[in-house]
């Protein structure tokens, strides 16, 4: 249980950039996540985006910054075998200029991501359902504090979400910028409708070639793969399996 919060934990700090650089251990320091207009964090002057409902249980993870988390003590974890996995929901920053994005959008995101969490919990031998049973885990994620920006009318690969960057030197010289996004995360049991697991954070992964101002599909894309990829495995280790 232990290892499965810490995992989550890291996991629900979704990484701007590539996926393969952020998941070196040591390549990644904590952002703050973007204020929103729910209350306060435990701890904090910083305000949640309001998606989770309630925070006073959730406490700081010790020894990452920006990062807190609640986990239900005394969770049997190996009696989960099953996923569900609900919409994606995406919060904007209430201090952007332009107040949404546009349905097909939100659409795509969401797809996006169920998909390729999907994918990974099924190739790891977890059944994906889409009814709550017994066993099964329901997941609740939400992008919190994104920034619209103007959708264009050419094809593009990026998205009409504005990152929120800080340039600063590299070791080697580099000029990288910091992509960030925000994220609060939570586990439910499907019968009961208990939450086992909550956690609110963001992370600024390193990226050595200079960034846009706007997110584009193949970052997110990539940043859902690893997010995954971690789920699925700290479930596994949490249920004493190997995939």
């Amino acid at each position: 249980m232990h290892r499965f919060s810490i995992y989550l934990a890291l996991a629900v700090v979704l990484l701007g950039g590539c996926a393969r650089v952020a998941a070196i251990s040591g390549s990644t320091t904590s952002e703050k996540p973007t204020s929103g207009t729910g209350e306060r964090l435990p701890d904090s002057n910083i305000r949640a985006s309001g998606f989770l409902g309630h925070y006073d249980a959730l406490k700081p993870l010790p020894g990452k910054a920006n990062t807190w988390r609640y986990v239900k003590p005394g969770v049997d974890w190996k009696r989960y075998d099953k996923v569900m996995i609900e919409p994606m929901e995406v919060w904007i920053n209430p201090e952007a200029d332009r107040p949404g994005i546009q349905p097909e959008v939100f659409s795509e995101i969401d797809k996006s991501f169920r998909e390729i969490v999907a994918k990974e919990f099924r190739e790891g031998g977890y059944q994906v359902v889409q009814r709550p049973g017994p066993g099964v885990l329901v997941f609740h994620v939400a992008l919190t504090g994104v920034t619209p920006v103007h959708q264009g009318i050419e094809a593009t690969d990026l998205l009409p979400i504005k990152a929120a960057i800080n340039a600063g030197k590299y070791a080697f010289g580099a000029e990288p910028y910091y992509i960030v996004l925000s994220g609060e995360f939570e586990v439910i049991d499907s019968i009961s409708g208990e939450r086992l697991f909550a956690s609110v954070g963001a992370r600024r992964g390193y990226e050595t070639k200079t960034k846009g101002s706007q997110l584009s599909w193949s970052e997110v894309k990539d940043t859902f793969t690893w997010l995954a990829k971690q789920w699925r495995e700290g479930l596994d280790r949490a249920r004493g399996v190997t995939s």
